[in-house]
């Protein structure tokens, strides 16, 4: 018999290994996630006395279980391929989103699952964290059952000559038996509000934010000490400028280098620009390969979300994930060389004082 691996909590152990046993009796390999969370109910089990959040951070923290299981194996291979590497850097991927969706719950939350389950390779874990996703949408028979019912009516709906009208009553009537919390943490943080139009302030951080713009676009390669001959000049007194500002803008040379390695392949670019980020993974069939333009669209638009984080997680050591992994200019270098020089010097600083 297979030896079994667990990464649950001990909350939910008896119902993962409810899970392997269930797959153990499913002799036609035949069941989804959906028919698993059915068996689960038949034989007692519920999510029922548990929130969907809470539910969201326990497969939360099995994917990071799970994903550092893989990494510790993957790591002790002494010869990594191009394969195993490319595997690796997914899997760093993926703790980072697990990482931001401690705290989003709904758009970082959905990036952590979809990559996850993208690299999940064995069938039983597979098919017990599709079964806890479900779970977080149905934690009861009764739930379950109603989502049935509601996708039953939505063929139906869909199958009449004029649907719209019906469709328009039928979510209607939905809403007013629907009392799950909706919640849509979409929009992230921003350092600045908005100003009116002739009353914009011209501070340090947005002479110092636009001298780091226009040397990106520089195409000179740049030394350190031209680069902070220009702040010199330009009068910038970092001492007015937080530590935020200047890690928002390393988030954003980032953004630029992920973009610019985009826009070096016509098929890559192409696709990035024209299809649904939805659809993003649609035509990668192994995440693993290396060699797949599909999958390289996939890491390149993982690494793409990844720089466009909420203000507060903005962090040096979070910055420095990027710097192995995208190919910046010798001036982006430079730069980047400047500011964590700058940021650290406080650092010395501060701790002196």
């Amino acid at each position: 018999m297979k030896e079994r691996v667990y990464f649950t909590e001990k909350e939910l152990r008896k119902i993962e290994e409810a899970v392997y046993d269930i797959l153990d009796e499913d002799k036609e390999n035949s069941l989804n996630g959906e028919m698993i969370l059915e068996e689960l109910f038949r034989k007692g089990f519920s999510f029922g006395k548990y929130s969907k959040n809470q539910l969201k951070r326990m497969l939360i923290k099995y994917l990071k279980n799970w994903s550092d299981y893989e990494l510790k194996k993957l790591n002790s291979i002494a010869q990594k391929d191009l394969k195993t590497n490319f595997r690796i850097d997914n899997l760093l991927i993926l703790q980072e989103f697990l990482f931001l969706a401690v705290d989003d719950l709904t758009f970082r939350f959905n990036e952590a699952f979809e990559l996850g389950f993208k690299l999940i390779r064995e069938r039983e874990i597979r098919k017990f964290v599709e079964t806890l996703y479900q779970g977080i949408f149905n934690p009861t028979q009764e739930a379950l059952e109603r989502t049935k019912k509601f996708r039953e009516g939505i063929e139906v709906l869909f199958s009449q000559k004029e649907p719209k009208g019906l469709l328009d009553k039928y979510f209607k009537e939905k809403d007013n038996l629907d009392d799950e919390e909706l919640t849509e943490e979409i929009f992230e943080e921003q350092i600045f509000e908005e100003e009116n139009q002739g009353d914009i302030e011209i501070t340090d951080y947005h002479v110092f934010s636009n001298i780091v713009e226009s040397l990106i676009d520089n195409k000179n390669e740049l030394e350190k000490e031209k680069i902070k001959q220009i702040f010199n000049d330009a009068k910038v007194n970092f001492d007015k400028i937080t530590d935020h500002e200047l890690i928002l803008e390393l988030f954003n040379m980032a953004k630029e280098a992920v973009e610019r390695e985009i826009n070096e392949d016509e098929y890559i670019a192409h696709k990035f620009y024209s299809i649904d980020f939805d659809d993003i993974y649609n035509d990668c069939v192994d995440i693993d390969d290396h060699q797949s333009k599909d999958c390289r669209l996939v890491y390149l638009f993982n690494l793409w979300s990844l720089s466009q984080r909420p203000i507060k997680k903005m962090k040096l050591k979070r910055f420095e994930f990027f710097e192995s992994r995208l190919k910046f200019t010798v001036t982006e270098k430079n730069l980047i060389e400047f500011i964590k020089e700058e940021i650290k010097k406080r650092r010395v600083r501060q701790r002196k004082s």
